[in-house]
């Protein structure tokens, strides 16, 4: 059964709201990153500062600053850039989770100061933690680019 005019027109609108949200939380994605652009990124079995995390911080930036127009947009280049983006974010979360050492790095790095309170914390959970956290967010992202698909035609609505 085909769905008539309205339905499809309140499909597409609802489609828009959810996809310009996104699109708005991906801008200020971009604020974000911009803001702590000097902060140290987990990188290559250190925590790096200097150039090396304003690139990564400023590659995301423009990442995210891509996905967002792309949504707001609905331009067809929008949805292939989600594509890529989360493609990415996937590939980039696996490596952190792979590197050990720049995550033992980074979590000596966010704890100094701090040990008295982390004490009461078994260190030995914030592996697996962390893992299920990475998964869900990745799964999250992997079921937005599903829910895109589905509503791929509010890509083409504009052309």
């Amino acid at each position: 059964m085909e769905d008539s005019p309205q339905t499809g027109l309140r499909r597409l609108t609802g489609t828009r709201f959810t996809v310009r949200t996104a699109a708005v939380f991906f801008l200020l994605s971009v604020v974000f990153e911009l803001i702590f652009v000097t902060s140290p990124v987990p990188l290559f079995g250190a925590v790096r500062g200097g150039l090396v995390a304003v690139s990564c911080h400023l590659l995301y930036a423009c990442l995210f600053a891509a996905m967002g127009i792309g949504l707001w947009t609905a331009r067809p280049w929008g949805y292939r850039m989600m594509i890529a983006g989360t493609i990415f974010y996937t590939l980039d979360k696996l490596r952190y989770l792979l590197d050990g050492r720049a995550r033992a790095d980074e979590l000596a790095r966010l704890t100094k100061g701090y040990e008295a309170i982390f004490e009461m914390v078994n260190m030995d959970m914030l592996d697996p933690v962390t893992y299920l956290a990475y998964g869900l967010i990745v799964t999250c992202w992997w079921g937005f680019i599903l829910y895109l698909y589905s509503h791929r035609d509010y890509f083409r609505a504009i052309e």
